[in-house]
């Protein structure tokens, strides 16, 4: 697999993860897991279920946009992708 189409696929997948943890679907993953041991924990504890989704949602959002921008960092900080400007 070619280095742009492994950046887009994880741009992709943490787009989904993006997708399923964005805070407002609690409502909707109590219901489904409704009778489940994961949604009486949810129900039980909401508040931080939300603060932990939120978190979630965030995080993937920006390693989402960055991996689909171009714009990623490695373990050293240093951009990848990035032209460095022209000097004069």
């Amino acid at each position: 697999m070619q280095p742009s189409a492994r950046k887009s696929l994880g741009g992709y997948l943490w787009t989904g993860v993006a997708v399923l943890a964005c805070p407002c679907h609690l409502p909707l993953l109590v219901g489904a897991l409704a009778g489940t041991a994961a949604g009486a924990a949810l129900a039980s504890h909401w508040l931080l279920a939300l603060a932990g989704l939120a978190a979630l949602f965030v995080l993937a959002a920006a390693r989402a946009w960055m991996a689909l921008s171009g714009r990623d960092c490695d373990c050293a900080g240093e951009q990848r992708g990035c032209v460095a400007p022209p000097s004069t």
